[in-house]
């Protein structure tokens, strides 16, 4: 009888556990996608690093985006958009102080009080910036490096979405 008992709970359980794995949440769809383009080819130590920095909204609703103004910043406001370089061991590689004033990590930038221009991104729409990656980061060394940027998606409970990731060769 404890046999046949079993041979009719166990089918009954397994079912069970298969409707609890069907209930979870889903995962949150990002609103946007961010894609780093940068050079094809080796670069030379001290030369310029290009990076375009293409942001789309993909989602079906408008993205409301802002801008905190930079008088430092070539641009005029900070980069909306994290970027991280690491070095060939997987550890960050410091920011130049022009990369800590467009990145927000400026002491006096953390103090003191800004406004905040709001623009809103249609569907299917985007912006793209051009950086230069010597100019934020402390790249002096010969090596390989990865970059990758992300950016926190407040649309898709603070999913945070990163960007492609691209390798930049240094050589002397």
């Amino acid at each position: 009888m404890k046999n046949c008992f079993l041979l009719v709970l166990a089918p009954a359980l397994a079912g069970l556990a298969g409707i609890g794995g069907a209930q979870d949440a889903p995962r949150p769809h990002p609103s946007f996608s961010i894609k780093l383009t940068g050079p094809e080819a080796e670069v030379k130590v001290g030369a310029p690093i290009p990076l375009k920095v293409t942001f789309t909204n993909i989602s079906d609703h408008d993205f409301r985006t802002g801008s905190i103004p930079c008088s430092e910043c070539k641009t005029g406001a900070r980069r909306d958009i994290d970027l991280k370089v690491y070095d060939s061991d997987g550890k960050l590689v410091p920011e130049m102080p022009y990369g800590r004033r467009i990145h927000g990590r400026e002491a006096d930038q953390l103090r003191t009080p800004v406004s905040v221009f709001s623009s809103a991104i249609k569907p299917g729409n985007g912006f793209r910036e051009n950086a230069n990656l010597r100019e934020e980061f402390e790249l002096q060394k010969p090596g390989r490096y990865t970059v990758q940027a992300e950016r926190p998606d407040p649309y898709s409970n603070g999913l945070m979405v990163k960007s492609n990731t691209i390798t930049i060769s240094l050589v002397e």
